[in-house]
Parts: C-alpha cells; sequence; structure tokens
C-alpha cells in the first residue's frame, strides 16, 4: 500500500514489527521509528544494531513526541508517516502538528486508528486531504480502516469511507453492521454529532 517514499516514519511504533517488516524490504531510504516510551525504544534499537547493519539498512530512532520530529530540509523528498495503534483524536492531533510544522514538505499519511474513524477523516477533508487507498482489515476479532492520504491525492475522501464498501464481502458487511449498532446505541444520548454520523453510515449502498 506505501508505494515508493525517500522517508518512512513509523511513529507511536511501539515494539517496531511494521517498521521492521518494511526495512526488511528497504522500500525506502530510511526507516525512522518514533515512540515516547524509553524503554521500549532502548529495546528496539538493540534489535535493530543486531539484525540491520547501518551500512546496508538505514534506520533511526527516536523517542521523542512525533510533534518533535525534525525533517530533512530537502523539499525533493518524499515522506510517509505512519500513524497507528492511537485514536483518532490522538492521530489528528499529530497529523494537525506535523502539517503545520513542515508545510512545504511532501508528507503523505498511512493511519490506522482504533477509534474515532469517522471524525477523523471528516478533520482530514476539511485539511484537504485526498484519498490515495483504503482498506479494511481484521485482527483479534477487531476491525481496522487503513486510510492512506495525500494533499496531492486527486479522489476525493469519504467520512465514512468508500473504496473499503465497493467489493461486497462479509468483512465489509459485519463491520458496517457493527458500526451502525455502536452509533445507534450512542444516538440514544440524542447528540447532534452522533445522529448525524449514526445517519451518514445508514446511507452507505448496501452490497
Amino acid at each position: 500500500m506505501p508505494g515508493y517514499y525517500d522517508q518512512i516514519w513509523d511513529c507511536c511504533c511501539d515494539h517496531g514489527l511494521l517498521g521492521i517488516n518494511l526495512l526488511k524490504k528497504q522500500v525506502a531510504q530510511q526507516i525512522h521509528f518514533i515512540d515516547i516510551v524509553p524503554s521500549i525504544m532502548a529495546k528496539l534499537e538493540q534489535t535493530l544494531q543486531k539484525f540491520f547493519d547501518l551500512n546496508q539498512f538505514k534506520w533511526t530512532v527516536n523517542c521523542d513526541d512525533v510533534a518533535n520530529i525534525v525533517i530533512s530540509s530537502d523539499l525533493k523528498q518524499k515522506h510517509l508517516m505512519i500513524i497507528a495503534g492511537v485514536g483518532g483524536d490522538q492521530t489528528i492531533v499529530m497529523v494537525k502538528a506535523l502539517k503545520k510544522k513542515y508545510p512545504q514538505h511532501q508528507i503523505d499519511f498511512l493511519l490506522c486508528p482504533v477509534r474515532h474513524q469517522y471524525k477523523l477523516r471528516s478533520e482530514l477533508i476539511d485539511l484537504e486531504y485526498g484519498l490515495i487507498d483504503e482498506q479494511l482489515i481484521v485482527e483479534n476479532k477487531r476491525f481496522y480502516e487503513l486510510i492512506h492520504v495525500s494533499q496531492q491525492a486527486t479522489s476525493k475522501l469519504s467520512s465514512v469511507g468508500s473504496v473499503i464498501w465497493q467489493q461486497p464481502n462479509e468483512l465489509s458487511g459485519a463491520y458496517l453492521s457493527q458500526t451502525i449498532n455502536h452509533y445507534q446505541r450512542l444516538s440514544q444520548h440524542h447528540s447532534e454529532q452522533n445522529i448525524t454520523t449514526l445517519t451518514a453510515y445508514l446511507n452507505v449502498p448496501a452490497q
């Protein structure tokens, strides 16, 4: 899904499994691992030093907040920021911080929020991000939306998703039913936002 990038940043990387997989495939000039937990990052750095010689594999380990990332001044380089495993609210805070800090850089985002997908998508639309691709995945019986966006993308990003519903299968049907049921419960509290969100999902074309 990522395509070619000069720099890939595995944000909130935890134990770095995703970044390590990308490093093995050498899909970018350099892979950066970022997380704020010192003990995890120290252990990850030891693993990388043991198995990935810097003469062959280019990587960095950064124990810091994502908002403090320091990017090369080379505006020709293309960056992919991967943010996965955190909520949509926290994800959009990171996206906004990086967008504000590096307005001239070519930065795409590959996002996999654990909740608040509708709110995240809506915020991305307001920030004028377009859709490169999206996928629905399931892991340990939980559904996740994988959303790849760019400000250079020409395809419109939907607040409820588009590509994930286009191929009829049991996975997308089960996810849509689960999402509708979730917002039906929340809408009982008469929140205008919850009712708006529920309505949007109810209008997803049946497959």
